[in-house]
């Protein structure tokens, strides 16, 4: 019941978060739910609910995105799901937290320094951004902030960012549940139960609509600077928790 509460609660001021600034939702819940149920099931949670909110995003937004990008970013991040959650099935899982960590601090660094890389301009760039996106996704969850680096690089307007990113986040989420399932007989508790997974919908939901409530009574940069402290945390909390494990 502990378990379920704090899962739920986690959900609740993450989707928020999400709700009044608008990034964050896979930082902020990645650096609070790792250290309660693990890297696999939290990687888990997170791309179930990154898919559920995406999808209510794009359902509102279908005309402005961008389907020649999308598709290119989509293609590569479909096909490295599969053989990095192939090889999570013979990591250690305290080496899966220490890479999840030092994702998660590379993601908040990227943030806090605006990252633009001209290099995803080119013509392999959509390629390459979609392929470390779905490295990303598979292993911690956060293909969002790598993404932000590309819309940067290649000058979309938020409007075009925000439309495009989230039929992205659900082909890439797809993928990585798919694979997830796909490989589950060869893992111990690789997929979360259902009802922790209901919880977590559930909380994000909730999270969603008191976000779009608080939006107007936080300041933007005060939302961001709140998803980077907490993220920052949570990154030295797991790279810390592996550490210990490693040692």
């Amino acid at each position: 019941m502990l378990v379920l509460s704090s899962v739920a609660a986690i959900f609740i001021i993450s989707a928020a978060v999400q709700g009044m600034t608008g990034i964050g939702f896979s930082l902020v819940v990645l650096a609070l739910l790792i250290p309660l149920v693990g890297p696999l099931d939290g990687v888990t949670l997170i791309v179930i609910n990154s898919a559920v909110t995406s999808l209510i995003v794009t359902i509102r937004s279908f005309r402005g995105i961008e389907w020649k990008h999308l598709v290119a970013l989509s293609v590569p991040s479909v096909v490295v799901a599969f053989p990095v959650i192939l090889l999570l099935n013979h990591v250690p899982e305290a080496v899966i937290s220490l890479v999840v960590g030092g994702l998660l601090l590379s993601c908040t660094i990227g943030l806090v320094l605006n990252v633009k890389v001209r290099q995803l301009r080119g013509g392999y760039g959509p390629a390459a951004a979609g392929l470390v996106s779905g490295f990303l996704n598979a292993t911690a969850g956060v293909a969002g902030p790598l993404l932000g680096v590309f819309s940067a690089s290649v000058s979309w307007s938020h409007r075009i960012f925000v439309d495009t990113a989230q039929p992205f986040f659900i082909v890439s989420g797809l993928a990585v549940l798919g694979a997830k399932f796909m490989f589950q007989d060869t893992q111990s508790g690789f997929v979360v139960g259902g009802d922790i997974a209901l919880v977590a919908v559930a909380g994000c939901m909730l999270g969603l609509l008191l976000g779009s409530k608080l939006i107007n009574k936080m300041s933007e940069a005060t939302g961001h600077k709140l998803v980077i402290g907490v993220s920052a945390m949570g990154a030295t909390g797991t790279l810390i928790g592996a550490a210990i494990q490693l040692v």
